[in-house]
């Protein structure tokens, strides 16, 4: 080995181990490092995928549905929505849960998605397809599929939880292109039913991801948006989310979406 520095310099395996760690593995390392960080950016800007149920306590093909969704919706890449439609509360049930809004946002989609009639159970995924909600191997595939959507609007969401109100603070956004709606809701989960007439009578059901509130600001272009939005007296605070969707006005697919549960915002803010 030639003289380094006037020294005759011989080869050792500590000197030998370290040259090939800087000639190979180290960049190699660092390649590693840089693609796993971009893996990782990634998939924080990757929006959830968005399932939105149509259910009632009054249907006895529902709670199987129901069951489903709770059990995909702890998924941490999924956003879930549970909508009681109020159409079938004139068979012998009011579902307490019912509105006559979420009847609409179903009808909504029928129109969007070119069916036939209202049903249920329905589950809707990102706005752009639909299928029975109790059939788990065709909403597996449609989750698969949407999973390898590259990145969307990811909406920056601040919430501060009051005593009988929630303040959301949405964050600007440029480059949004036009014809975009942004909708608000509050969700509430681990709800409990004893049913004691209709198809499901004498049945305790569960329910998670329940929708008890919307508000939609329509044609939004990405400006900051902050709304005040009311909280039911008899609403389990520690089981409540926040959930913003971006949807398209027409078409009704939703090209963003955040969740921000209730828990979570309260042990963040205690962390600061």
């Amino acid at each position: 080995m030639k003289p380094i520095h006037g020294r005759d310099e011989r080869a050792t395996p500590s000197r030998l181990l370290l040259a090939v760690y800087l000639l190979v593995l180290l960049p190699l390392a660092v390649l590693a490092g840089s693609s796993a960080a971009q893996e990782s950016s990634e998939a924080e800007v990757r929006t959830p995928v968005v399932l939105e149920l149509f259910t009632s306590q009054g249907c006895s093909s529902c709670p199987p549905a129901d069951a489903l969704l709770r059990e995909v919706g702890v998924e941490p890449d999924v956003i879930a929505i549970s909508y009681h439609v109020d159409y079938w509360n004139r068979l012998g049930w009011e579902d307490p849960y019912s509105a006559p809004a979420w009847s609409q946002r179903q009808e909504e989609y029928v129109r969007a998605l070119r069916g036939d009639t209202l049903y249920t159970p329905q589950i809707v995924v990102d706005g752009m397809r639909d299928l029975v909600g109790s059939d788990r191997r065709r909403l597996q595939e449609a989750l698969r599929e949407r999973r390898l959507v590259g990145k969307r609007v990811q909406p920056r969401v601040d919430v501060d939880w009051g005593a009988g109100e929630v303040q959301v603070d949405i964050a600007s956004a440029a480059g949004l292109p036009r014809g975009l709606d942004l909708r608000v809701l509050i969700t509430e989960s681990a709800i409990d039913t004893k049913v004691s007439r209709g198809e499901n009578a004498r049945r305790h059901l569960r329910h998670d991801h329940v929708a008890r509130s919307l508000e939609t600001i329509a044609d939004w272009q990405g400006e900051e948006a902050n709304l005040r939005l009311p909280l039911g007296d008899d609403w389990q605070r520690d089981h409540l989310a926040v959930v913003v969707l971006v949807q398209q006005s027409k078409g009704r697919r939703i090209v963003g979406a955040s969740r921000i549960p209730a828990v979570e915002a309260r042990t963040r803010k205690t962390r600061r």
